[in-house]
């Protein structure tokens, strides 16, 4: 990772961190750079079990301040190590990081290595059956039979994105092969070989409605790779 961090560098090569690819959407003309694949997985023991089914790696769920019923991977964190862009090494106690929803402002531009975690021993029974339920619970309320980026939007304060999105009629909204999900408007589904372009148009199409219809602006929480310009 050391070597990749410092061609990029001194070639000016643009570089993007890639972990297991949640929440992300990559333009159709794809990644004009080089991309740093780590992979890895989401998992955890007692105090990390309320995250079951947040597809995604270590990283990402930091880099995101990844959450679920109201716990978040803060919670549990003690100390984030990595490498930074301009080749510096990186090592950020707990007190050092400003974790905030969906973000954490040092960890950006950086490659995350390891973390450590404080967690609670508790019998292995009670963690199974806290994840079986919120993988149960999960699979009622989010629409995951199509691919998706996973959810579109963050949640505006004092309001849920996808109670906006349905009221302002938009379930079922398609262009192309994407279409806002008629289970959960938060997420747009992949349903017939959409094009990222498909996917990024219905996104503005459910900004600029969502703003005229009651004033609120959404923030999003999938990251665009590449170029999204018409």
């Amino acid at each position: 990772m050391q070597r990749v961090i410092d061609a990029a560098r001194e070639t000016r090569t643009p570089l993007f961190i890639l972990g297991r690819g949640s929440n992300i959407l990559v333009s159709d003309r794809g990644w004009r750079g080089a991309t740093l694949y780590l992979g890895g997985n989401l998992s955890g023991l007692g105090g990390m079990e309320l995250m079951a089914g947040i597809p995604g790696s270590i990283g990402g769920a930091l880099r995101m301040n990844a959450g679920a019923f109201g716990r978040e991977i803060e919670a549990v964190t003690v100390e984030v190590r990595g490498l930074r862009l301009d080749g510096s090494g990186m090592r950020l106690g707990r007190g050092e990081i400003d974790f905030g929803y969906r973000r954490a402002s040092q960890l950006e531009g950086s490659v995350i290595t390891s973390a450590l975690f404080r967690f609670q021993p508790e019998p292995a029974a009670l963690l199974r059956s806290r994840m079986e339920e919120i993988l149960r619970l999960r699979a009622e309320k989010q629409p995951l039979e199509c691919p998706s980026c996973g959810s579109v939007f963050k949640r505006p304060p004092g309001y849920y994105a996808g109670s906006l999105i349905e009221t302002a009629g938009l379930k079922g909204e398609r262009i192309g092969g994407a279409e806002v999900s008629r289970k959960h408007a938060g997420f747009i589904l992949n349903v017939d070989g959409a094009r990222a372009a498909d996917v990024y148009r219905l996104i503005t199409r459910i900004e600029a409605r969502v703003l005229e219809r009651f004033g609120v602006r959404l923030e999003r929480e999938v990251q665009l790779v590449g170029d999204f310009d018409p």
